[in-house]
């Protein structure tokens, strides 16, 4: 049987209490803001227990003073230049084959809206960043830049600067210090930056030609590159592509992916 008592009586258990006290305090236990009283009853076995609180008022934690600091914001130098970028990272992560991004006129298409229905000529840039988690039986799904000439004369394509990378093993993301020194073009963090990198150094990678040459009406494959997850720790893995681009006429761009 067990009693208990949140006042403090002259009974057994406060004699056992006292002796606790005691003990506690030699070993070097000190309580301050409660005291507990136990004790096992000497004639009939029975345990007692009793509780003593003491309450502390709180003073109310202030509230932190507010910091105003005033700050002054520049504008950077220069400015945007006129070259038109064909821009595809939304979404960024896709598991379904389709057209992810298109310049190709709307008339005749399934899903007319989802072409931009704009010839890209002279100078400019294709971006294309996206990733892939678990795809259907770990098979190795393609992203691919689709270039079409709808003139009548052949057009040349010319590829000044291009690269593309993959995340895993090519260009993983790394925290990296806030400033390094960067030569050589040996220091980034995920493939994005590594693709923007060697093409700001006008630097082409072996997986491009110098030119693309395409005929009046017909479509060639700028690029046409693996995403594979098969043989990775987890199943997930992206590439980043970024290309300079001179058209001597209107073409037409769409990227296709993810391509089994």
């Amino acid at each position: 049987m067990i009693t208990a008592s949140t006042s403090v009586v002259k009974t057994v258990a406060e004699y056992d209490r006292l002796n606790l006290d005691r003990k506690l305090m030699r070993k070097g236990f000190w309580f301050s803001s409660f005291g507990i009283a136990a004790g096992w009853g000497l004639a009939t076995g029975t345990l007692w227990a009793g509780q003593v609180f003491a309450e502390k008022e709180v003073p109310p934690r202030a509230s932190p003073p507010d910091i105003i600091v005033n700050t002054e914001v520049r504008s950077l130098p220069g400015q945007l230049d006129q070259v038109p970028m064909f821009n595809s990272n939304s979404p960024e992560w896709i598991k379904t084959e389709g057209i992810l991004l298109s310049t190709f006129p709307p008339e005749g298409k399934a899903v007319p809206a989802a072409h931009l229905d704009y010839a890209l000529k002279g100078s400019f840039t294709l971006f294309a960043s996206h990733f892939i988690h678990t795809p259907p039986n770990l098979k190795t799904l393609y992203l691919g830049f689709l270039v079409h000439n709808p003139g009548k004369q052949a057009v040349i394509l010319k590829i000044p600067a291009a690269a593309s990378y993959l995340m895993n093993p090519e260009a993983p993301f790394a925290q990296q210090p806030p400033i390094l020194e960067n030569p050589e073009g040996k220091i980034f963090s995920g493939p994005g930056i590594r693709a923007v990198d060697q093409v700001l150094r006008e630097q082409r990678q072996a997986l491009f030609p110098p030119q693309l040459v395409i005929p009046p009406g017909q479509s060639r494959m700028l690029m046409n590159l693996p995403i594979p997850v098969k043989g990775l720790d987890k199943p997930i893995n992206g590439r980043a592509s970024f290309l300079r681009l001179q058209s001597s006429g209107p073409g037409l761009f769409g990227l296709l992916g993810p391509l089994c």
